[in-house]
């Protein structure tokens, strides 16, 4: 469809050791940074609440059985937490020899092909994998090594997801438009020329329009 409209599509590969290893970069700033900022957060709320990543992680083991409605804690959730609370401090290496040197060379990765391919945004599907039905059992968490995603946490570049179509479970999917700094406005003409050419989404049919509103796809 883009190279319909027009668009020069360049195939692009990123080295392995990119592909192999954003992972690893991602978590090993991402859990010690949750784990200090969600500590500055809960030391604001009021007395009551839990005032450390420790005291959530204790009160989620705390409760052993759902809701009379079924409802109950997200495990995958609370798994997290615990990881979190093991992945260090701010000040340990793992962590600033990623911040300062591995998110560095990411973005300058990143801004080399921009510039020698004369790229105005990488493209790529936002997941990796399908989207699973609410009846499907857990996964566990990373896998899809082979995806963009993460691109834009550790660059800190911009990226656009727009609707993209439907799995054969009839389950939306989204393609990601990742550009260089400051490129936002490029992006979002870029988004909004996908969306019209394509008209992949589709007005839900299990939350229709409230009394009085009314839902328009453009």
């Amino acid at each position: 469809r883009m190279r319909a409209a027009g668009a020069t599509i360049v195939e692009v590969r990123l080295p392995r050791w990119l592909i192999d290893a954003k992972g690893d970069f991602y978590s090993a700033v991402r859990y010690p940074e949750f784990a200090s900022q969600i500590a500055t957060y809960l030391a604001t709320l009021s007395p009551g609440y839990p005032r450390s990543l420790a005291e959530l992680s204790a009160r989620a083991d705390s409760i052993v059985a759902p809701r009379p409605d079924g409802a109950g804690p997200n495990a995958m959730r609370w798994s997290l937490f615990k990881r979190e609370l093991g992945s260090g401090t701010l000040s340990d290496p793992r962590y600033t020899a990623v911040r300062d040197h591995a998110l560095p060379l990411v973005r300058a990765h990143l801004d080399g092909l921009f510039a020698t391919q004369r790229l105005d945004a990488i493209v790529y599907p936002t997941g990796s994998r399908r989207p699973d039905l609410i009846s499907a059992p857990p996964e566990p968490p990373g896998g899809g090594a082979a995806s963009g995603s993460n691109l834009a946490n550790l660059s800190g570049f911009p990226e656009l997801v727009v609707p993209a179509g439907f799995t054969t479970d009839q389950l939306p999917v989204g393609v990601s438009f990742l550009g260089p700094a400051f490129s936002e406005g490029t992006l979002l003409g870029l988004g909004f020329a996908f969306e019209q050419r394509t008209r992949a989404r589709r007005l839900p049919r299990f939350t229709p329009p409230l009394p009085g509103e009314k839902l328009i796809v453009r």
